[in-house]
């Protein structure tokens, strides 16, 4: 079912993802390429990669996550519908918690922002959750410009672009 689900995604992008010499498509591109499908019980497939540094999450790791979302047409085609883009910045409280802090952004397949959250979670060593908090965040916040205007510049440098300007 994965590789016939991959397979319909392939397809159904080649002509949305052509244009290869724009540094927004070549993320979009690689994440096709290298990217995880992943089919969740609702909401929309997703094409996923994530990198997580250091490797090691039983230390204090910062792991990001740049995901393709489709959903099927009327004509029960697969389409690409937008990205989302999650950060999260994993450090040890002095409980020995993990405390984690986590902005989320969903944006066009263009790429352009459409929502920006920020949320702080709380997690204990065997990863039971004892504080989950979001909020959205203006997208014209400094700090929620910043931080996706550093993650586009990142995931250009992972995905091998040449730039990425803010959109």
């Amino acid at each position: 079912m994965r590789t016939l689900l991959f397979c319909l995604l392939a397809f159904s992008t080649t002509a949305a993802f052509a244009d290869t010499t724009d540094p927004w498509t070549k993320l979009l591109n690689y994440t096709m390429d290298k990217g995880e499908v992943m089919q969740p019980d609702n909401g929309p497939t997703l094409v996923s990669i994530a990198r997580i540094t250091p490797p090691d999450k039983s230390v204090p790791h910062v792991a990001e996550y740049f995901s393709v979302a489709f959903q099927q047409d009327n004509n029960g085609q697969l389409q690409p519908v937008g990205t989302s883009e999650v950060s999260e910045d994993w450090q040890i409280d002095k409980d020995g918690n993990w405390q984690v802090t986590q902005w989320i952004f969903l944006s066009t397949i263009a790429g352009i922002p459409m929502k920006a959250m920020k949320g702080t979670i709380v997690e204990t060593m065997n990863g039971q959750v004892l504080v989950a908090e979001r909020t959205e965040v203006p997208l014209t916040d400094a700090a929620a410009k910043a931080k996706w205007d550093s993650n586009l510049v990142d995931w250009q440098t992972y995905a091998g672009s040449n730039s990425l300007a803010s959109r």
